[in-house]
């Protein structure tokens, strides 16, 4: 899967884990130089005019100075086409940090020694190739004007994080880590005013996320007070004689009915206001969380037997699991906002199988889910922190579906359905693979089956063909579902472009077609496939297609096709 490459021996991050900084450090350089002899390119100038306009360069470096404007291609004809892409910014872990901003973050080494001897050389580099650069520029009878615009703007320093990301430079200026900002000011790195930006709005986030909480609690005030009017006018009707004239016993019996009816309906109504507010403590209590006991090395690159491990790779049987989990929560099932992030570090995770990598603590899982959602809310990508933190947190290692199956994490699991139920609800051809047993083999055209709560499918065919060619065994599901919820952007692989179902009550389908096995032809059928591909405009049109007899169909799998039985609205 991806990231595993990291856990090479010799590799950029294992040597940066085993304390082989200056090995590391090399390795940066190398890189440098790599990508700048790859880009390549010349200098010229223009002759018969000495406009500083007409000085074109074409792409010498791969680092794009700053200019304390927008991250883009600079439209400078001095620098047309340089991009802001540092070594480190090809060296991201599978959850996108890259090691300057997990050595930073950590303060890896303690202080910022580790810091110091990676950027150091690259920094010396790097004034190599501006020299170089300038004096190019000299050699082609660039005027000294010309070469100081140069040099000036050389000075200015770097971005360090990568494009519309939030890195090291964000964290140091939230945590108000003054030291830490010093160390990059001295090797001309900066922060963008993107991250700038965003370290404002997740400063100010505590405000607003009391302010919601203080709001949801006094609707449930209103809805409690509410409710209990309603039960005393119920009562009331209850005990109330009948009318005297002709019917009255049937006329009393409907007006109990119609109260009854509107007590459930506005008891249905405060369950749902104290959800908000649980989910309200939650997202203040995130950020009331986040500190220096999220910078503990620990949380990044230790196990509980102080073995070290590539922060946070990507596990692709996490995504397996969920899908062949189906979770039944029950009606009494709830959470508290308040205290979850202490009972969920204080979960034990089943360890590793022997022999097996050694896997994250609940501690470095949580801290994870929990920077994540900091980020994503100061990037403006989600209005709360609670949903991005449980949504995250669920996708990111397989063992906590077994512990939502043994109640352990029961809680969570609640959580995450509230924040799968606030989802915007999109129409998608999903699939899945159902372990056997979960679905009769006798099934057929126009009976029902319900999805649970939770259950995890996929939008890409092409990760299904790819389990049953490994041999999975069971159900393959087609399904047309109206109400799937796009959790796949919280998920540690986006590729996978998960769905899932949010409702409490699961999802009611209708069986459409049965056969016995499957191939792509049944998988693809129906389907716009650059569509359903992640990243899709990057995938070529081909004028033909592979004919079904090519592939060998699959007969260890039942292959059910159906579509989601629309809800009947309510009076």
């Amino acid at each position: 899967g991806r990231g595993a490459e990291l856990l090479q021996p010799g590799s950029f991050w294992s040597k940066l884990q085993l304390g082989q900084a200056a090995q590391a450090a090399e390795d940066l350089v190398l890189l440098q130089k790599a990508l700048s002899q790859q880009r390549g390119g010349k200098v010229v100038v223009a002759e018969q005019q000495a406009s500083d306009d007409l000085l074109q360069l074409e792409p010498v470096t791969i680092l794009r100075p700053m200019d304390g404007g927008e991250r883009e291609d600079d439209k400078e004809p001095g620098a047309k086409g340089a991009e802001s892409l540092m070594p480190w910014h090809v060296l991201l872990d599978s959850d996108g940090w890259d090691p300057l901003t997990v050595a930073a973050f950590t303060k890896a080494g303690g202080s910022t020694p580790v810091l110091e001897v990676l950027l150091k050389p690259w920094r010396e580099e790097m004034d190599r190739q501006q020299q170089a650069e300038i004096q190019e520029l000299k050699a082609v009878g660039a005027t000294e004007q010309q070469c100081k615009a140069l040099e000036d703007k050389f000075n200015q320093g770097f971005i360090l994080a990568p494009p519309q990301t939030l890195g090291a430079y964000f964290w140091a200026q939230f945590f108000e880590d003054h030291e830490l900002e010093g160390s990059f000011l001295v090797y001309k790195l900066h922060a963008s005013p993107m991250e700038k930006e965003a370290v404002g709005r997740l400063k100010a986030a505590g405000k607003v996320f009391e302010t919601g909480r203080d709001t949801a609690v006094k609707e449930v005030e209103v809805v409690v007070a509410k409710e209990a009017d309603l039960k005393q006018k119920l009562q009331e009707a209850t005990a109330a004689p009948p009318p005297e004239e002709e019917g009255g016993e049937q006329t009393k019996q409907l007006g109990i009915e119609a109260r009854t009816k509107e007590l459930q309906t506005h008891r249905e109504n405060r369950i749902r206001q104290e959800a908000n507010v649980e989910c309200a403590e939650l997202g203040v209590a995130l950020h009331a969380s986040l500190g220096a006991e999220d910078r503990r090395p620990e949380l990044f690159w230790g196990t509980p037997k102080g073995e070290r491990v590539v922060s946070m790779v990507l596990r692709p049987s996490s995504f397996v699991a969920r899908m062949k989990t189906w979770l039944r929560l029950d009606d009494q099932t709830k959470g508290k906002g308040k205290d979850l992030l202490q009972r969920l570090c204080a979960l034990k995770l089943p360890p590793a199988p022997s022999g097996a990598d050694p896997l994250p603590t609940m501690e470095s899982l949580v801290a994870r889910a929990k920077l994540f959602a900091a980020a994503e809310y100061a990037r403006k990508q989600v209005d709360k922190l609670w949903d991005a933190f449980v949504l995250r947190l669920w996708s990111s290692d397989e063992r906590l579906q077994a512990l939502a199956l043994s109640g352990e994490a029961s809680e969570l699991a609640w959580f995450v359905q509230q924040a799968a139920e606030r989802l915007t609800k999109e129409t998608v051809t999903v699939f899945a693979v159902v372990p056997d047993g979960r679905v009769r083999a006798d099934l057929r055209d126009g009976e029902n089956l319900v999805l649970p709560v939770l259950s995890t499918l996929t939008a890409d065919p092409g990760i299904i063909w790819r389990m049953v060619e490994s041999g999975a065994t069971g159900t393959v599901l087609k399904v047309h579902l109206r109400s799937a919820r796009p959790s796949w952007r919280f998920s540690v692989c986006p590729e996978e472009q998960e769905r899932m179902v949010g409702d409490l009550t699961g999802v009611k389908l209708v069986v459409r077609r049965t056969r016995n096995g499957t191939s792509p032809h049944f998988l693809f059928r129906g389907q716009d496939i650059a569509s359903r591909t992640f990243g899709s405009s990057q995938v070529p049109q081909f004028p033909l297609v592979v004919p079904d007899a090519v592939v060998e169909p699959c007969y260890r799998v039942h292959f059910v096709e159906a579509e989601e039985v629309e809800e009947e609205k309510r009076d």
